[in-house]
């Protein structure tokens, strides 16, 4: 969302002392309203979007290069293990195009019902009431792909806690005050301060650890222990789908059009899997949604009877880092 001013849309007409806005500018403060970047839109991270690292040692040179490669190949094969290699990521990536679109359709005609079952809770509250502001203020705009020139998945994260460390309805700082996050580049951690946190000074040179890594064997297997336990209380994914494509873009007043560009642009969407606690319910629950869609498929003994709560579904959960900028500004104040 672009900051304006009344300085840079506002003229004055008629010999009159009112600032008043032309047409054009008009148009250009309905996008100015809304969280969307266009093609000559500054970009809201620039360089690497991953979150940063406890470990001092993983920021150094090739050392960095290794380790988010092999962090990165881990939250990759865990999304596999969790579906199918056959899902993964080439269905995935038909059905994200299908969506890309379908959110536009439903964005273009202010459809908050449907696009409530498209976004995440998060993302939603976020476009609902500017699209509201925009229908008070007598304004529509429409966002139209021309043409998706290509799409790739571009990160996959992963989160693995309780799923009240990853609630955004929650205020970080009130999550901070019970859990311990452990991040290093697409991969989240959270753990229960009242479990298996300590307050000491750590090696890493943070205020909190998981434990003190003191060379000793009992606090190496205890923090190894603490991370495999930790992946099994809980786990979520979300995937970055990079798109290269055209975009129109118009601006309506009173049904007249007012505003209307065309450009190419890369976008992001991030698309995220509910929260599976424990995290074993994600594979039963992907399970489920394919013998509903191919009954038959697998053998009876290997599907679950009863329904899993949530059912495995992306939603679209961030648009080109929005909600991702504010989270990373988080952990990095830790």
């Amino acid at each position: 969302m672009t900051q304006y001013t009344e300085e840079k849309h506002c003229k004055k007409h008629n010999g009159s002392d009112e600032p008043q806005l032309d047409d054009e500018d008009l148009g250009d403060v309905a996008f100015d309203m809304l969280s969307w970047l266009r093609p000559n839109d500054l970009k809201r991270i620039k360089g690497d979007p991953h979150w940063p690292t406890l470990l001092p040692i993983l920021d150094i040179g090739i050392i960095r290069s290794i380790a988010r490669s092999f962090v990165t190949s881990s939250t990759w094969y865990d999304l596999q293990r969790n579906t199918t290699d056959q899902y993964f990521p080439n269905e995935f990536l038909e059905g994200a195009n299908m969506a890309f679109l379908a959110f536009f359709q439903q964005f273009n005609k202010n459809n908050t019902y449907m696009l409530r079952k498209y976004l995440s809770p998060a993302l939603y509250k976020i476009f609902s009431p500017e699209l509201e502001e925009l229908g008070e203020m007598g304004l529509a705009v429409k966002m139209e792909p021309q043409k998706i020139h290509a799409s790739a998945v571009l990160d996959i994260w992963a989160d693995y806690g309780p799923s009240r460390a990853f609630d955004l309805s929650i205020p970080f700082e009130e999550r901070q005050q019970d859990y311990f996050y452990s991040p290093t580049f697409c991969l989240r951690a959270a753990h229960p301060r009242d479990t298996i946190v300590t307050k000491a000074s750590s090696p890493w040179g943070k205020r909190d650890a998981i434990a003190e890594l003191d060379n000793k064997p009992s606090s190496i297997v205890k923090a190894l222990k603490a991370g495999f336990n930790i992946v099994q209380t809980g786990a979520r994914f979300k995937v970055d789908v990079r798109y290269d494509v055209s975009m129109k873009y118009s601006a309506f007043k009173a049904n007249d059009l007012i505003l209307s560009e065309e450009g190419r642009q890369a976008i992001v969407f991030r698309f995220e899997t509910p929260h599976y606690s424990p995290s074993s319910e994600l594979s039963l629950a992907y399970l489920k949604r394919e013998d509903e869609a191919m009954p038959g498929l697998r053998p009876d003994h290997v599907v679950p009877e009863e329904d899993i709560d949530p059912p495995f579904e992306w939603k679209i959960s961030d648009v080109d880092y929005l909600i991702h900028q504010r989270e990373r500004r988080e952990l990095e104040t830790m």
